[in-house]
């Protein structure tokens, strides 16, 4: 049942619902009246479920009052706003430092390409592809500093041609909604001509669905910047040789985080950005992270 629960009071009122509910009170039931729309609410009242589980902190309440009501199961996909303890189960990213004894944590960000190789086939079809291998670079934004992060593009675009020139590699890249326009005008100025590019898109101007999955499914070794824990994420789980690519300190705690539970499964770049030996990962990502939820959805299976 997809839910959406807009605006400051509405998001205010189910903590404090979720917080005063407690497990099998088919009563409280009545409470998600004055949250969600009547269609939503009337379907809700025909369902039935031994296990309940929504994603995203704001629908936490939700599910706390709804699996409370029917005396169910509860799993919360990201850190609830609400007490951890009214759920059976809380999976989330190891960057969150979760500690309880209903959490699980799993690696990198909750995200997963949803299929790569209908992707890959979309983007062959779509673009002129060379037989050479190819490397693929994700380009976000600044999180912190926009001047490094722009001074250190343009140092880092030079070693990855001479990189791609040595291994005759050919070039995916594509940027992102949050890339600077003097970054766009960098990338163009340096990859647009460039004859081992095989694909450069620029997302502020056009962009299709397939690219990153197109990008993944083809790529030997995927580039990105630090701000993109989900690409980041995405790469590792399918278990490409990832290189995280530092064009500023970026200090918050919620990127530092990340950075230190992925270490050993990628390879970090800095400046001045030469690009030597790079290792892929033991396993892909995803098969850990599923070992972990599998595991723990088991365990309360059996409760």
């Amino acid at each position: 049942v997809e839910l959406h629960i807009a605006g400051r009071l509405k998001r205010l009122l189910p903590e404090v619902f979720a917080f005063l509910s407690c497990r099998f009170h088919p009563g409280q039931f009545k409470l998600l009246r004055l949250l969600l729309e009547k269609s939503k609410y009337e379907r809700l009242s025909k369902s039935f479920a031994d296990i309940v589980i929504s994603t995203g902190s704001s629908l936490a309440p939700v599910n706390a009052i709804f699996s409370g009501s029917l005396g169910a199961k509860s799993i919360v996909i990201l850190k609830p706003n609400t007490k951890i303890g009214k759920f059976t189960l809380v999976v989330a990213p190891e960057h969150d430092k979760l500690q309880a004894k209903n959490a699980v944590s799993i690696k990198g960000a909750f995200s997963f390409p949803e299929d790569i190789n209908k992707d890959r086939v979309l983007f062959s079809h779509n673009f002129n592809l060379s037989p050479r291998p190819k490397v693929s670079f994700f380009l976000g934004g600044p999180v912190e500093n926009k001047k490094d992060f722009l001074k250190n593009l343009d140092v880092f675009m030079s070693e990855l041609k001479k990189f791609v020139l040595k291994k005759n590699y050919s070039i995916l890249i594509t940027t992102s909604r949050r890339t600077p326009k003097e970054a766009e005008v960098l990338i163009e100025k340096e990859l647009k001509d460039f004859n081992q590019t095989d694909v450069l898109i620029i997302a502020n101007k056009c962009n299709f669905p397939f690219i990153s999955g197109g990008f993944l499914s083809l790529s030997e070794v995927v580039f990105a910047t630090s701000d993109s824990i989900s690409m980041i994420s995405e790469s590792l789980s399918v278990g490409k040789t990832t290189v995280c690519v530092k064009l500023e300190e970026i200090f918050g705690t919620h990127h530092v985080n990340f950075f230190s539970s992925i270490e050993g499964m990628i390879n970090f770049l800095e400046y001045p950005y030469s690009i030597k030996e790079l290792s892929a990962p033991d396993y892909p990502l995803s098969e850990y992270n599923k070992k972990i939820v599998v595991a723990a959805v088991e365990k309360i299976l059996r409760m």
